[in-house]
């Protein structure tokens, strides 16, 4: 009797243990470079490109998606595109985690563990961004580049970010305030 009492047990228990929930998924990567394009139109509207390049830890789940933070919440899904290691990628939408911000699903082609990869995320129509500066005729934009919460990402970055100015701006005219 007391055999059939423990075998009972141990079935519940082993029941239990196949029951029990999966953990969570284990996010851990270096943002090796972080590439920043923002080409300024006449209008006053932006197109935001980034370029950031992941390379996920051996021991983490594979990067299956990347929530990219946008300047404003002026822009339109649509006029979103993005891509990974060249491949376009169609899974774009808001970011659960960022706002304003998209979340880009990788798909089939999640960056693995141990593995790195580019990927590449397009805000085009931006607007917003630009406002009236105190001397006439002039405009200011304040600009944050997109990051990642430390406790997913450790290393350093190699960041650069390049303003493209509309036609028509000469050298001289733009001034820099840190």
């Amino acid at each position: 009797m007391k055999r059939v009492a423990w075998l009972t047990v141990l079935v519940i228990l082993g029941a239990g243990l196949l029951a029990a929930p999966a953990a969570g998924q284990t996010y851990s990567f270096a943002v090796e470079t972080e590439t920043v394009d923002i080409y300024w139109q006449a209008d006053g509207t932006a197109t935001v490109a980034y370029q950031l390049t992941f390379r996920n830890d051996p021991f983490a789940d594979p990067i299956d998606y990347v929530d990219v933070g946008a300047p404003t919440d002026c822009y339109s899904l649509s006029g979103v595109t993005a891509s990974v290691n060249g491949l376009p990628l169609s899974d774009i939408t808001s970011s659960p985690y960022v706002t304003p911000g998209v979340a880009v699903g990788l798909g089939s082609d999640a960056i693995r563990p141990g593995e790195s990869g580019t990927v590449a995320v397009t805000l085009a129509g931006v607007c917003d961004m630009m406002y009236e500066a105190g001397d006439a005729g002039m405009v200011s934009v304040n600009f944050a580049p997109t990051f990642f919460d430390s406790s997913f990402v450790q290393g350093e970055t190699d960041l650069t970010v390049t303003f493209h100015l509309p036609p028509g701006v000469q050298p001289e005219e733009p001034r820099w305030h840190g």
